[in-house]
């Protein structure tokens, strides 16, 4: 591929990917974990949350009311608390947690590993409470570990704004853990973390199939299936990122790349050496628009414009 048409590939991607991981969507949260409902039981099938590996404890039910529950499993997303007085429930009774937060500009990133039934007869009351998707607002369960991280557990719920978000993306401002968090779960005994070699298989009942479940394959079962195998790293989907690893390398577009690093990119993507003077950077934006090429933005505008111009002087635009 031509340098040009490869950065105009780049740029292109990343602007798609400004734009899908920007937009914030309010919602509504909950908690589990503490409560007798386990966060290493979930329907994906994902079984003990390692802390250290993914985002460890910091996991969520999704409603499967929400439009976006079919193939959430794995999806990961960034949550903030949401200060708002006028919080809805499901029995449309308005809660006002406009004081709640923590820090409202703080977020914490949750990996989707269970669901939140809108009918569930063992907990029906509170279930048509809150998973039931009413008023079009998507809730989520999250783990009492990341709850607690935006706002104290003593409310129960609170509003939150969310976006989808690769599973290694980085909160742009991390949320401070709990002064007194609550204790973490121990693993089974003699069980130890997960590697590559705990290979997983989709699900083919139907439940499991709408949300993207799996199963482990026991050791010594492993056979030819007709469902996708996975190993242990490809359960973290990462949301849209995990469609292209150029999205997962754009998460930070908002920063300027290294120009080493974009060269190293750029040449395994495209099979073949790129010269460092030809990179774009910020630095050197004269430079770069004199050879037609776009400079790495600082704003999501900026960003735009400078894929669209540059599209314009090839005549593709």
């Amino acid at each position: 591929m031509a340098r040009g048409g490869l950065l105009a590939a780049l740029y292109l991607t990343s602007v798609i990917y400004a734009i899908e991981v920007c937009a914030w969507t309010r919602g509504r949260a909950t908690f589990y974990g503490a409560d007798g409902y386990s966060i290493h039981t979930g329907s994906c099938g994902f079984g003990f949350q390692w802390p250290g590996i993914g985002t460890g404890f910091d996991v969520a039910a999704m409603t499967d009311a929400a439009p976006d529950f079919t193939d959430s499993c794995g999806r990961c997303y960034e949550v903030q608390c949401d200060p708002t007085p006028r919080l809805l429930d499901g029995f449309g009774d308005l809660l006002d947690r406009s004081h709640v937060c923590l820090d409202e500009a703080a977020s914490v990133i949750v990996r989707v590993t269970d669901s939140c039934p809108c009918r569930y007869p063992d907990n029906a009351y509170s279930n048509q409470k809150w998973c039931c998707f009413d008023h079009g607002i998507t809730h989520f369960d999250l783990s009492v570990w990341a709850f607690e991280k935006l706002a104290n557990t003593t409310w129960g719920v609170m509003g939150i704004r969310y976006r989808e978000v690769p599973c290694r993306a980085e909160a742009k401002k991390k949320a401070l853990p709990c002064p007194h968090p609550t204790p973490v779960d121990l693993p089974p005994s003699g069980q130890t973390p997960p590697n590559n070699s705990v290979v997983f298989e989709r699900r083919d009942d139907w439940a499991g199939k709408l949300q993207g479940a799996l199963k482990m394959v026991p050791d010594g079962q492993l056979r030819k299936q007709d469902g996708e195998l996975l190993t242990f790293d490809q359960t973290f989907q990462g949301g849209r990122g995990n469609q292209s690893s150029l999205l997962d390398f754009f998460r930070n577009f908002r920063v300027a790349m290294d120009p080493e690093e974009m060269a190293s990119k750029m040449a395994e993507l495209g099979g073949q050496a790129v010269p460092k003077a030809a990179l774009p950077q910020n630095e050197d934006a004269p430079t770069a628009a004199a050879q037609g090429l776009p400079f790495l933005p600082t704003s999501r505008q900026e960003l735009v414009d400078s894929v669209t111009n540059f599209l314009r002087g090839r005549g593709q635009g």
